[in-house]
Order: C-alpha cells, then structure tokens, then sequence
C-alpha cells in the first residue's frame, strides 16, 4: 500500500517561471550592473595606468599630477616648450633632446638612489619635493628652472645618504618622492592629499614636503593642508611673507623671505644717490586670487626703502605664468618714466616681465626727450637674467642698470673668496649629477635653494631621530610633532646648523621660519655681470 503524504508536508510544486518581461528586465538590470562596475573600475584604472599604475599618479587633462618615488618619469614634451626650442630652428632639435635626456636622467637618479635606499636595510623615512614637474618654458617656474632644481635635489640626496655632512647617513636615509601638483598647480589639493595619506605610513613614513618654489594662492592652500595635518614643511625659493611660522606650523624656509631682500636692496639702495620712486606691479599675477608675491614685495618696498620721493604706482597685467610677454605691455608705462623721469623704479612682478619690461624702456628710451638715468630694483632667485645678452645690450644702449638682490652672487661660481663655508661642497655635489656643462645655470639659485631645502629637511629629521634614540624610545618610530620641534634644535650649537649652499643657516626658537645666517648678494648689471663678490653682504638674523 502506498505510503501516505503527511497531512502537514505540502505537496511539491514546480517553481513558476516569471513573465518574459520580467526575465528581461532581470537580466538588463545584471548586465547594467556589470556594466556600471566595469566602467567605474575602468575610470578609477586607466588614468592610473596611464601614469605606470603608481599608486599615487592619476591622469588628469592630459597631465600625471600626484606623488612618485622616481619609477615614473615625468616626460619632457616638446609642444610645452615650443617657445625655448622652435619647430623652425635647426639647432634646436638637438638641444630640446640634450634637455630631455638631462630630465629624464635625473629623475632616473633620484629613483636609483630611492632603489638603493630601499635594499641597503637601513631605517628610512620618505620626503616629497612639491612643485609642478611637468617642464613648461613660458611660467615663472620654467624648464631650467625645474631641471636645476631636480638637480640640486639630487646633489643633496647623494650627500645625505652618502657622507657625514648631515649626520648619520644611515640614520634614518632619505628616499625622495616626487609630487607633482600639476602645469599651473591646479591638481596642488590632489598631491597634497596624497602626502597626508603616506606620512600615516607606519613603516616608513613620509616626515616632510620641501620644495614649493612658487609663491603663489596654490602653495599658500598646499601648505596650509599640510599643516593642518601636523606634516612638517621646508620651503625652496618661495619667498613672500604671508609663508612663515607663526600662520604655518610647521613650515620654515631655505630662502629669505620678502622682507629681506627688501632690507638688503634697502642698505645697498641708502648709498646711492637716488632721489624718486616710481612703483610698477604686476596687477593680476597668477589670475586665480592674489599674487601673494606681489603682494608681499610691495608692501616691503613702501615700508623698507626710504629717503626717496614716491611717484606713482604704475599697474601691468602680467602674464609669465600664461603666455609669454611681450614689450606692448609695458609701452604705457615707459611712456610714463620718460615723462616723470624717475631715477629708480621699484618693480614688483614675476621674473619673466623684468626683461621685457626692460627690453620696452629700452625702446622708448631712444626717443624720451628726458635724460633719465634708471635703476630698476627688484628681488629674484637668482641671476640668470645676467646671461641673457639682449637684456644686458638693452640696458646699456638706455643707460640704465638693474639692481638685483639674490641668493647666489655669480662670483661663487669662480670660487671667490666670499662664497659661503657651504658653497664649494655643494658645488661639487651639483656637478657630479649635472655634468661641468651645466656650471652656468647655478646662477639661477634654483638648484641651491633645493639642495638646501632637503637639507635642513634631512638635518631636522635626524635631530629628532638621534634624539629619540638616546631616549631609548625607538619604538614610538618619528612622530612629526617632535620633527616640528627638530626644525628648532638647528640653532642650538654650529654642529646642529646647516652648512648649506647658500649659507650656515640656523631657526630661532619661536621664529618666523625664515633662516639666519644666509647672506643676501645684491648685483648690479651689467657691471657685476661677474658677480659682487663682497665681504659686506645683508645676513639674515644679523642686520
């Protein structure tokens, strides 16, 4: 007899299919879903592989910007430098592919350095060069001027991790990352935020950020980011006023600031027989707040050059960090010199305009009906405006001069007598990577402003290091309050400053971070077109 189904069990029913609609619908909402995945991980990946898959580089409007160890290499791409290396010129084909091969070169460096670091099984700890890496020939910052400044990074790495000149080169060794904040830094929140992200890093944490050779809106927000998040910061040539200290903690500097090179100009200034002032500035600089540079150099000049009637204030639309400039604008304020006939002109804008702008009263100077005999003061870097011939040819066919103070007298490249105790060290360390060829360009203070800047970096860094390890509390590694402190213990003994290219630099506890100790050459072109070599230059933290 047939077993009988429980009363409670209920019979089995086969499972109803779902309307053809419905399967349709399912299987459109699975392949779209897919579909979303595929093309939401094909956006966080491709323009990560574009950039070699760093975990840190992203491609953005045709640009790598983020942070690197050096294993990609940042190109050097001849339609942003058509200006320095025309189509139509024969030669230059070879010389853009000279400056490719020197770029590509030194960032290879810097990785086989990063590479040897990694392998030598020593403690190491991370810093970042900030700055835009992509070589361009018509900004503030331009193609020489990066190239030099990856060139004095790598003199001052190789010395580091390679000699006793900053103390122990095993404790802990530097790897250098590289962190680009894109052409116009438009990307500086991107790398900055990356750089947060890796000083959380238990193992080999990035300790510092150096570089920022711009002072523009872009390096004010990045460093205040980076303060905010406690990561200690070295400036490079950045120099306006609103980077110091007490508005940044955290932050100190290898440069001077604003005000004194204002002061140097000043004493220099207070000897000459000059009787009126005529101001002229740059009054849009980088077009996307204010120029804090311009900025901060004209209210150094009203407030520090003294004993001169003031004219007025002649205002420019720069456009260095656009496109090139061109004489047409500067020709109504050269119209306006002939007419006042100052004796000194106060100029507060961007490297790039100061030769155009000397090329324009040039111009106008050969049919001004005044005999004006001009000096035109203003800060820079450095000197590479004294090897441009047409520059020193305009200023002597209009009688004029230029009056410049600088990080890098010209004269010690020759080895005078006056350069720093630092000088000649690291000019043998800039040679080394850089070739005797590039000699020239260390006039430009880039590459010595770098060097310096990872300098003090690797030097505070290594205070604090050998001071945790006297106190037998290795374990706690480097937290970066205490490397803050370190950038402090530079001033307490001559063995704890740093001997730097530029000078012996040292930070007052509770100062503004700007270093003491750095002389201040100030030229005059072209009669110093060799250099001032002087014994009485301004010295930061002395005068």
């Amino acid at each position: 007899m047939p077993e009988q189904r429980q009363a409670d069990t209920p019979a089995h029913t086969p499972p109803q299919r779902p309307p053809w609609w419905q399967q349709w619908w399912f299987r459109l909402s699975a392949t779209g879903l897919a579909l979303v995945l595929v093309v939401s991980a094909a956006l966080w990946a491709v323009p990560r592989l574009l950039c070699g898959g760093e975990a840190g580089l992203v491609r953005v409007s045709g640009e790598c910007v983020g942070v690197t160890d050096g294993s990609y290499l940042f190109p050097a791409e001849r339609a942003s430098l058509t200006n320095a290396f025309p189509a139509d010129d024969a030669g230059a084909d070879a010389e853009f592919d000279r400056f490719a091969e020197d770029f590509r070169e030194v960032q290879e460096g810097i990785a086989e350095q990063n590479e040897k670091v990694a392998a030598s099984g020593d403690d190491y700890v991370k810093v970042a060069f900030l700055a835009p890496l992509i070589p361009q020939d018509d900004r503030s910052f331009d193609h020489t001027r990066l190239l030099s400044s990856l060139w004095g990074v790598l003199a001052a790495q190789k010395r580091i991790n390679g000699s006793r000149d900053f103390y122990d080169p095993a404790y802990p060794a530097v790897q250098v990352l590289l962190a680009n904040e894109g052409d116009r830094q438009e990307h500086w929140r991107h790398s900055a935020e990356e750089l947060v992200a890796l000083s959380r890093d238990a193992d080999h944490p990035l300790v510092t950020a150096f570089g920022m050779p711009l002072s523009s809106q872009a390096t004010q927000d990045s460093v205040a980011l980076l303060s905010e998040a406690g990561v200690p910061m070295v400036g490079g040539a950045a120099a306006t006023d609103e980077l110091n200290r007490e508005d940044v903690p955290g932050f100190v500097r290898a440069t001077p600031d604003v005000t004194d090179f204002t002061k140097a100009l000043s004493r220099h200034l207070a000897a000459e027989d000059l009787d009126r002032a005529m101001t002229v500035f740059d009054d849009a600089g980088l077009q996307e707040g204010p120029d804090r540079f311009v900025d901060s150099l004209r209210g150094a000049y009203a407030r520090d050059i003294r004993g001169v009637e003031r004219l007025s204030q002649q205002p420019y639309t720069g456009q260095s960090l656009v496109k090139p400039p061109t004489p047409r604008l500067f020709a109504g304020i050269a119209r306006k010199i002939c007419s006042a006939a100052p004796d000194l002109v106060l100029f507060a804008g961007r490297t790039n305009d100061l030769a155009v702008f000397v090329e324009s009263w040039a111009a106008e100077e050969r049919d001004c009906s005044n005999d004006v005999d001009l000096t035109i003061a203003f800060m820079t870097t450095g000197l590479s405006v004294s090897r441009d011939d047409a520059v020193m040819r305009d200023l002597e066919e209009a009688d004029a001069r230029l009056i410049l103070a600088t990080t890098i007298d010209p004269a010690w490249t020759r080895g005078a007598d006056s350069a720093p105790e630092g000088y000649g060290r690291f000019e043998e360390a800039f040679i080394e990577v850089a070739g005797e060829e590039a000699r020239p360009t260390l006039v430009d203070g880039y590459a010595a402003m770098a060097h310096d800047a990872l300098a003090v970096a690797a030097k505070s860094v290594r205070a604090t290091a050998l001071e945790i390890r006297e106190s037998g509390a290795q374990d706690e590694g480097l937290p970066l309050p205490a490397i803050i402190a370190g950038q402090e213990k530079l001033n307490t003994s001559p063995e704890d400053m740093v001997v730097g290219a530029g000078g012996t630099l040292s930070y007052s506890t509770g100062g503004d971070g700007s270093p003491e100790g750095k002389p201040i050459p100030v030229v005059e072109l072209p009669a110093d077109k060799e250099g001032a070599a002087s014994e009485d230059y301004y010295t930061t933290g002395g005068d």
